[in-house]
């Protein structure tokens, strides 16, 4: 009887006893990846939508405002993944600069948009089944070392 016991109370203290790190993200609360942002030092507000649209966070890092936007969703709900995206209108950008960011950099693509702003983004796939806390803390991380360095250094004026 003291094996059953003493299995019972390893499956217990197994289960309650999760680390942070261990929560799983999912992207169908806008409202806890915010949260989360605000944990880590980041402002977050979940911008006001209509019924049916996909949900947006707006934050900023490294000087830069850039939004947090939900893809791959039912009507505004139950999304799959998530896009970092920043947006520069001065100076203007080149191309030959954007294609060099996308030569040398893995994560993060640059592009000119249909009024020749510089854009960046950087996706996240979230589902299915979510992802660890830890792995979306990092992904933040990186676009946030991205924007300050795509900012300072390809972005800017030479």
């Amino acid at each position: 009887m003291n094996w059953l016991r003493i299995a019972a109370l390893t499956a217990v203290t197994t289960t309650c006893t999760l680390p942070a790190a261990a929560q799983t993200i999912n992207a169908r609360d806008p409202e806890l990846i915010a949260e989360l942002l605000r944990k880590e030092g980041y402002q977050a507000k979940v911008d006001p939508k209509k019924e049916g649209e996909d949900p947006v966070i707006t934050s900023a890092a490294a000087g830069s405002i850039f939004g947090l936007y939900f893809h791959n969703c039912d009507k505004g709900r139950n999304c799959q993944s998530v896009q970092f995206y920043a947006g520069f209108q001065k100076p203007k950008m080149d191309l030959a600069r954007a294609n060099a960011w996308n030569r040398d950099k893995r994560f993060g693509r640059a592009y000119l948009d249909k009024d020749g702003d510089a854009a960046l983004e950087m996706d996240v796939n979230i589902e299915p089944g979510g992802i660890p806390r830890e792995l979306f803390v990092d992904s933040l991380s990186v676009w946030s070392d991205l924007l300050g360095e795509f900012r300072t250094r390809a972005y800017a004026a030479e």
